[in-house]
């Protein structure tokens, strides 16, 4: 338990509990949800019942390719014909995944915050990765990115298992894989949470862009053309009536910002929505906020500062592809869900890393004075 000269480090027995609780209370209340799934209104259950018609054996190919090494990968594991195996397996998958990101990062304590982020990725995870799901195989490459060293290098076996899922499961992960490198890139120097989003927004902006140039499509084709035959209340609608691609260039820069924020959806679904929103919101936003000051990054060479870069990047990478791809909030929050591991090491990692934080200088007008431990802006 060694700690930088001058710093003394105090166990919190209270946070200490705390983070128990969230863990077993946790890990029970997604165990009832999983058990019961079948329960779950039908929309959570619609891409679960597509691969379990192909692990069954009970219908071909889906029209959508994606599915078909998942379901075979189903079958191969003798899930195929039960959906309570099927989705107990996923789900034990996924607390050994969040487990592992509570002990790698090297806090055995929680703020309030922290255990509302823990205990919300047992639920989550049951509720879509308790399940016949793409989205349990996501795991992996994050559990690559927790357990693997300090060294850069290292970073190479993360993108493997990235490239992994992007060739069998889902494309448009060589994206992600691709915007990944860029993060990665920008924050080897200490960058400022604001300037890493706007180069997200830019990003998006900029993809959204290459369709249209390199491809004919409009900025945002894919996620139109997925609502076609798509109905929920929580569709990522079209918000400027402008021509292509200024109209979707602009699209696809609003709903960026609405994917870490949605309150648009008071107006498309209704003040029922309010608790999602709310929900939704924290689940996005906060574990970045804890990131929000680069002058308290743990240093790169430790091990808490390669996890909370390896943490941000891919969380802030999805955020950019989400941008383009998304068809509704429903969709997005199911897609953000097997990175809930990577949630909890940022915050965990930025809360261990601050203890390590050389002392502050007195503040000065001139900046002069700030030293690494004064806590910077958004």
């Amino acid at each position: 338990m060694s700690r930088a000269a001058g710093t003394r480090w105090r166990p919190q027995g209270r946070d200490e509990r705390l983070l128990a609780v969230a863990l077993v209370g946790g890990f029970f209340s997604g165990l009832l949800v999983t058990i019961f799934h079948d329960r779950l209104p039908e929309q959570f259950n619609r891409d679960a019942n597509r691969i379990y018609g192909i692990a069954s054996g009970a219908m071909g190919d889906y029209a959508d390719q994606s599915y078909t090494p998942v379901g075979l990968i189903y079958r191969f594991l003798l899930l195929g014909e039960s959906p309570l195996a099927a989705g107990l397996f996923g789900y034990f998958v996924a607390t050994f995944a969040i487990v592992l990101a509570v002990l790698r990062a090297g806090r055995r304590t929680a703020s309030w915050p922290t255990a509302a982020l823990v205990f919300g990725a047992f639920v989550l995870s049951a509720v879509y990765l308790g399940q016949y799901s793409k989205d349990l195989f996501v795991l992996f490459p994050v559990m690559l990115l927790v357990l693997l060293p300090r060294a850069a290098m290292w970073d190479l076996l993360g993108l493997a298992g990235m490239g992994l899922y992007a060739f069998f499961f889902r494309d448009y992960w060589f994206l992600i894989l691709i915007t990944y490198v860029g993060y990665r890139v920008l924050s080897l120097r200490q960058v400022r949470l604001r300037y890493l989003l706007l180069a997200g927004s830019l990003a998006a902006v900029l993809g959204g862009l290459g369709f249209y140039l390199l491809m004919g499509l409009d900025p945002n084709h894919f996620r139109t053309v997925v609502q076609d035959h798509l109905h929920a209340n929580t569709e990522i609608i079209p918000l400027v009536p402008l021509p292509q691609p200024s109209g979707g260039l602009v699209d696809v820069f609003l709903n960026y910002w609405l994917l870490f924020a949605p309150v648009i959806l008071l107006v498309t679904a209704g003040i029922a929505y309010l608790p999602i929103i709310v929900g939704f919101s924290f689940l996005k936003v906060w574990p970045l906020l804890t990131a929000r000051s680069s002058r308290r990054w743990p240093p790169i060479r430790s091990l808490d500062g390669a996890l909370v870069r390896r943490a941000l990047s891919l969380l802030l990478a999805t955020a950019v592809v989400q941008a383009l791809f998304e068809p509704d909030y429903g969709s997005a929050l199911r897609h953000v869900t097997p990175l809930m591991p990577l949630m909890i090491v940022l915050v965990q990692s930025m809360r261990s890393g601050s203890r390590r934080v050389e002392p502050s200088a007195s503040w000065s007008w001139s900046g002069a004075g700030v030293s690494r431990g004064i806590n910077g802006d958004v």
